[in-house]
C-alpha cells in the first residue's frame, strides 16, 4: 500500500470510530402506555432504539419522525439510541415536557428539553448548537463541552450558579427566573441577547455582562441596524440581618463609570427620610430599628433595579429593657436633671451615657442608688451603659 492510501484509510478509520462514539442519545423517564417523543435526523437514517423493555431498527429517508412506544407497566424507564452509520447524525431532539429524570446526548445538534423535572444537566457535546432546558428543576447545568452553542435558554429553574466560560460562541442568553448570584462568561463572547431578569444578581455582576454584549446587530430583511436587547430586570438580594448603627457593605454596588448608584429605602412601602440612616461610599447605616426594602439602581445598567430586604434590630435596646426589668432600675423616666440609679449589688460599676448614634457624652462611677446629674445633656434619648449593659432613658 502507497503511505498515501495508508495514511488516508488511517483517517477514515479515525472519524468513523470518532462519529460512532460521539452520536448517541439515553434518557431515563418515569412512563406508563403510550409514548412519544420527535427525532431529527440527516436524511435516510438507520438507527436501533432501545425503549427499556423492547429494542427495534428504525430507518427512513425523510428527516423527521415521531418515535412511539407502548409500555406494559409503569415506572422508570432507559431509553438509548444509536446510529448505525457514521454518516447519518442527530439534528434535533424534542422531549419537551416526558417527565425526564435522566438525560445524556453525544452528536445533536439541537435539544429541547423544557418542562421536565430535571435537577441535574451535564452536556459534553461539541456538536450542540441549541439547548432550551427551561422550565426544569435544575440546580446545577454543566456545558463544559458544548464549545459550539449559541442559544441557551434556561429560565425558570433553581440555578444559583452559571458558568459559561468555555461557551464563546453563545450569542443568545436566558437565564430569567431563577437564582442566580453569580454568572461567568467567556471573555470573548459577544451576546445579541441576554435576559436575566428575576434572579440574585448584584449590579457588580450585571455590569460585567456589558462588555460582552454587541452594540447593534444588523437586520439583514429591513436593511438596518438594531440595538441589543439586554434585559437586566429585577434582581432580590438575600434578606440582610443587622443592628442599629452597624455597616451595611454594598461599596462595591456604588459607582459604575462615574456614574454613581441611586440607594432607594422603604419601610412598608413608603420612603424613609434621610434622617433615619446615612449612605457614605455604598455603606449605610441605620439609626432606627425596622425592616427595610432598599433599591439599588444605576444608569450605566439601564433597567437594572437591585432588592434587599434588611431587618434592623436594635440590641441594645433588647438589652435594656431586659436590663431594666431584673438587674437595674433607672429613675425618673423621662427625667429632667437627676438620674437615680440602683444597681443589682453593692460594688462599683462604670458607667457611660451615649447618644443614640452612640457618641459617649459622659462617663464615670457609680455605687449602688447613685444619682447621676444630667442638666448638661439637651432633650433627647440617650443610653446609660453599666457592665456592658444598657438601659434607654429620655431627657426631658
Amino acid at each position: 500500500m502507497s503511505r498515501k492510501l495508508f495514511f488516508t484509510a488511517v483517517f477514515l478509520a479515525a472519524g468513523f470510530v470518532a462519529e460512532a462514539k460521539n452520536d448517541s442519545i439515553q434518557f431515563t423517564w418515569n412512563v406508563s402506555g403510550g409514548v412519544s417523543f420527535n427525532l431529527t435526523a440527516t436524511a435516510g437514517y438507520s438507527f436501533i432504539i432501545h425503549w427499556g423493555d423492547w429494542e427495534e431498527t428504525l430507518t427512513g429517508t425523510g428527516t423527521s419522525r415521531q418515535l412511539t412506544h407502548m409500555y406494559s407497566g409503569s415506572g422508570d424507564f432507559t431509553v438509548k439510541i444509536t446510529p448505525l452509520s457514521p454518516n447519518h447524525t442527530f439534528i434535533e431532539l424534542d422531549l419537551t415536557n416526558k417527565n425526564l429524570t435522566d438525560l445524556h446526548v453525544q452528536g445533536v445538534k439541537r435539544l429541547i428539553c423544557a418542562g421536565n423535572p430535571l435537577t441535574e444537566l451535564n452536556i459534553a457535546c461539541p456538536a450542540l448548537e441549541n439547548l432550551n432546558c427551561a422550565t426544569n428543576q435544575l440546580t446545577s447545568l454543566i456545558l463544559d463541552g458544548c464549545t459550539n452553542l449559541i442559544y441557551l435558554v434556561c429560565a425558570n429553574n433553581q440555578l444559583t450558579e452559571l458558568n459559561l466560560n468555555t461557551n464563546a460562541a453563545l450569542l443568545t442568553l436566558n437565564c430569567s427566573e431563577s437564582l442566580l448570584s453569580v454568572l461567568v462568561l467567556n471573555e470573548h463572547t459577544k451576546l445579541e441577547y441576554f435576559n436575566c431578569h428575576i434572579n440574585c444578581l448584584q449590579l457588580s455582576e450585571l455590569y460585567k455582562v456589558l462588555p460582552l454584549c454587541k452594540d447593534s446587530i444588523w437586520d439583514e430583511s429591513l436593511q438596518q441596524f438594531f440595538p441589543v436587547a439586554k434585559i437586566f430586570g429585577k434582581q432580590n438580594l438575600a434578606t440582610i440581618e443587622s443592628k442599629v448603627r452597624d455597616s451595611i457593605d454594598f461599596s462595591l454596588q456604588a459607582v459604575f463609570d462615574d456614574i454613581l448608584t441611586v440607594f432607594e429605602v422603604e419601610k412598608d412601602g413608603i420612603p424613609v427620610p434621610s434622617v433615619r440612616y446615612s449612605v457614605t461610599n455604598g455603606k449605610i447605616v441605620f439609626k432606627f430599628s425596622g425592616k427595610y426594602t432598599v433599591t439599588m439602581t444605576n444608569d450605566v445598567l439601564i433597567g437594572a433595579k437591585v432588592i434587599v430586604e434588611i431587618n434592623v434590630v436594635d440590641d441594645t435596646t433588647n438589652i435594656a429593657e431586659a436590663t431594666q426589668n431584673s438587674i437595674i432600675q433607672i429613675y425618673p423616666n423621662p427625667a429632667t436633671t437627676k438620674l437615680y440609679v440602683q444597681l443589682a449589688s453593692e460594688e462599683m460599676a462604670d458607667y457611660t451615657i451615649c447618644s443614640y448614634v452612640g457618641q459617649i457624652l459622659m462617663q464615670g462611677k457609680l455605687e449602688n442608688n447613685s444619682t447621676i446629674n444630667i442638666e448638661s445633656l439637651t432633650k433627647g434619648i440617650y443610653f446609660l451603659n453599666i457592665n456592658k449593659k444598657a438601659i434607654k432613658f429620655i431627657k426631658n
